[in-house]
């Protein structure tokens, strides 16, 4: 599983964690840790399996076992505690985290991110796979974006359209590797919520007002249950 520890390689916080979106790679934090926090802080980046330069195995991986992985890194590297931050996707992965290793978990943000999954959810997944399928991920860059973006930044952002299509491009797997990614979201449960209803990890769940695909409302849902949760909306505004 590949990895970059970047920023103060000495710090006494604990590391803080991140866990990329579906077609994501480690690259999508950097302009993040480009804009100061590098300077601040320890960062681990971990590109889970499938996604960036990580290996692939010949089945998809459950969030569960993505999960896992991650804690089997963290053993490997000797980290005792860390502060999660897990969009979309990696947030999923993130909560599996929180429920079956809470002691690793000093402080969690879930971005942008599902506990559950309801039809027009579902919908929205599969229509994705068919334009995968049908055009790679060019047609699925375009089939995507207002799900996840939202009307005010294609509205007063278009001109930066074609390089975030560029960027992502660059960064995204293979249609082969996304679409067992994308089978994890399939197979997972339902539901996750109740399984964090005792986790005692600190949570803020932060949502996008105009995200159609992870809605604040999956956000309120998730607060709701996480004992430690709270749920500050970004107005007007993807979070990506």
């Amino acid at each position: 599983m590949h990895y970059e520890i970047r920023g103060i390689p000495d710090s006494s916080a604990p590391p803080i964690l991140f866990l990329n979106g579906l077609s994501q790679s480690t690259l999508a934090w950097h302009p993040l840790l480009a804009a100061g926090l590098e300077k601040h802080a320890t960062c681990l980046l971990v590109d889970l399996l499938f996604q960036g330069k990580s290996d692939e195995d010949e089945k998809f991986r459950s969030f569960e076992a993505h999960a896992t992985d991650v804690y089997a890194l963290l053993q490997h590297l000797g980290i005792q505690r860390v502060v999660l931050v897990g969009i979309s996707y990696g947030g999923a992965v993130g909560q599996r985290l929180m429920q079956q290793y809470p002691e690793v978990i000093a402080q969690a943000f879930l971005l942008a991110t599902f506990g559950e999954k309801n039809p027009f959810f579902n919908f929205i997944g599969a229509a994705w796979k068919q334009a995968l399928l049908q055009g790679g991920y060019p047609l699925l860059f375009d089939v995507m974006l207002p799900w996840v973006l939202g009307k005010t930044f294609l509205t007063r952002e278009s001109e930066k359209i074609a390089l975030l299509r560029s960027d992502k491009s660059a960064m995204s797997p293979s249609p082969q590797r996304l679409l067992l990614l994308m089978e994890a979201t399939a197979k997972s449960s339902e539901s996750f919520y109740a399984h964090l209803q005792d986790c005692p990890v600190p949570t803020q769940v932060i949502h996008g007002e105009e995200d159609l695909l992870c809605t604040p409302e999956m956000g309120s849902g998730l607060r709701r249950l996480c004992p430690k949760g709270n749920l500050p909306a970004c107005r007007a505004s993807d979070t990506v």
